[in-house]
């Protein structure tokens, strides 16, 4: 939770550049009621705010005086409370910065101070709530703050802080696990597990699939895609573990599957893929290239132990593939070596079987992706094809 402390200067120094005013103009100030100083405090805030400036003693005058004229007005609380903090006076500091924010609770300088004062006060929870509200109102806070907060995780502290503000369903947190899991460095599958433990006995009632789904994508990170694959299937329902042990919804059922092994499903200005479920009909994919560039519709993620398995699959296409080629390949992950390449040449109106030998080797392809690929050809021409029933058994 130190974290908290640190995170509100270059937090407050981003949003300090994107909100604070380049002067008064003299006229400008010459359009001012000597008598009431708020407007002017108002526009200066954001530079007193800044950590590393002091607030100068004209604008505690100035805020002095505002307090007299204008008792309902905020600044002045804001100011006496900045100049507390630079003064060293934490306790205080936080008192006026707290009154501040009774009277204009939606500013957001007033809450990322007041989370960084209570941050060195270790009031974490205070820190918490506050931190919580910038970031459900503030779109430009959290592509600051959460890959900060990802940081935290990198300690047991920070874990337990989290799993905290995570148990409370913030509006953010599918944003931040998606954060997490495509940060670097990745965070390392232990303490992606320590993150799942926590929160899960701070509320064992609790649907925790996104803080697993971190868990998971942490293990495919680092390389161990054999415990990932065991750890996604303990996901599932008893009945399709061994049915998925290999392959992800070969029947394109269009059941969302936790990622990182489920479907990816691409569409560009070239192509797309989709899943096509109709009334009294087995589902299928649904293939549509348009030609003049190569695509890749359609992916997923595999973990083959290494041995032999045969992939196969059924297509069709009504009017066939004049031009190009559409094809299923298995590659080591990430860029590792193909393993296999099955082309669908030829497809015809009614369904065809394809079939191709996968041979995993004993080192070196802990993880595999299964990708389609749509290329160009040499006439511009598009086709449309339809797969179903895809299957991988081991030989």
């Amino acid at each position: 939770m130190a974290v908290l402390v640190t995170l509100a200067s270059p937090l407050l120094l981003y949003l300090i550049i994107r909100t604070a005013v380049i002067g008064l103009s003299s006229a400008t100030a010459a359009s001012l009621p000597p008598q009431d100083y708020t407007p002017v405090l108002r526009q200066l805030l954001p530079r007193v705010a800044d950590p590393r400036v002091p607030v100068p003693k004209r604008l505690t005058t100035m805020a002095g005086a505002s307090v007299s004229d204008n008792p309902l007005a905020y600044e002045p609380f804001f100011v006496f409370g900045k100049k507390a903090s630079d003064d060293g006076d934490l306790k205080r500091a936080i008192l006026l910065m707290e009154e501040s924010r009774r009277r204009r609770p939606n500013l957001l300088i007033t809450r990322l101070l007041l989370m960084s004062y209570y941050g060195a006060a270790k009031r974490y929870p205070d820190a918490l709530r506050e931190m919580d509200y910038t970031l459900r109102s503030s779109e430009d806070v959290r592509r600051v703050v959460l890959p900060e907060l990802v940081k935290t995780m990198r300690t047991p502290e920070g874990r337990r802080a989290v799993a905290e503000v995570l148990v409370g369903r913030p509006v953010w947190r599918e944003e931040f696990i998606n954060t997490a899991a495509h940060g670097q460095p990745a965070l390392r599958p232990e303490q992606a597990r320590d993150l799942l433990d926590r929160v899960q006995a701070l509320r064992p009632r609790g649907d925790w699939s996104l803080e697993r789904g971190l868990y998971i994508q942490s293990l495919v990170s680092a390389g161990r895609a054999g415990e990932a694959r065991s750890a996604w299937l303990d996901t599932l329902p008893q009945a399709e573990r061994l049915r998925y042990r290999f392959l992800s919804d070969g029947d394109f059922t269009g059941r969302l599957s936790p990622q990182p092994f489920g479907w990816v499903l691409r569409e560009s200005d070239a192509g797309r893929a989709e899943i096509i479920r109709s009334g009294g009909r087995d589902a299928y994919l649904e293939v549509t290239y348009f030609g003049g560039k190569n695509i890749e519709p359609a992916e997923q993620m595999l973990a083959l132990s290494p041995g032999t398995y045969q992939l196969s699959f059924l297509a069709k296409s009504g009017e066939g593939v004049k031009s190009g080629n559409i094809y299923w390949a298995i590659s080591c992950a990430s860029e590792g070596p193909e393993l296999v390449r099955i082309r669908i040449v030829d497809p015809q109106p009614a369904y065809r079987r394809y079939q191709g030998e996968v041979r995993v080797p004993a080192s070196g392809c802990l993880g595999q992706r299964l990708r389609l690929f749509a290329e160009a050809g040499d006439m511009a021409s598009g086709f449309d094809v339809q797969i179903a029933k895809m299957q991988m058994v081991r030989r």
